[in-house]
């Protein structure tokens, strides 16, 4: 996948592209693993509360 890049513009959105696809997937793993973590450790200080 190696591209050659002229204009320092096009080297920019290609690597702000790269960018934003890599935090894309990193907010689609993580999102629902950092959802259920908290709903767990919620559920413990509720539990621990009661």
């Amino acid at each position: 996948m190696k591209r050659k890049i002229t204009k320092p513009e096009e080297a920019y959105s290609f690597s702000f592209a790269v960018v934003k696809r890599f935090t894309n997937l990193v907010h689609n793993v993580n999102l629902p693993l950092l959802c259920s973590n908290l709903n767990l450790v919620n559920n413990v200080f509720y539990f621990n509360k009661a």
